[in-house]
């Protein structure tokens, strides 16, 4: 995952630009996916991510906890914690 890999939650970390595969569905066709990573300065709720795709017009902060696993992810997810 590039927040762990790229060491995002470290902070000071510049934009990264990185080629993934996103896997369309329900076709299942693999599509090149160029994405940026970069650290963000943290808010009251924790930890951010800064995220900016290279193919669309699209970018978010995403709310991540401690271990980098995304909380909220804006217009896709929102992790439900479970008790």
């Amino acid at each position: 995952m590039p927040i762990r890999r790229l060491r995002l939650l470290d902070g000071g970390v510049a934009p990264t630009r990185l080629v993934m595969a996103w896997v369309e569905m329900p076709s299942l066709r693999v599509l090149r996916s160029e994405q940026v990573y970069a650290s963000a300065d943290p808010d009251d709720a924790g930890l951010r991510v800064r995220y900016e795709s290279a193919n669309r017009d699209f970018r978010a902060a995403l709310s991540v906890d401690a271990r980098g696993l995304v909380r909220d992810y804006p217009h896709l997810a929102t992790l439900i914690a479970s008790e």
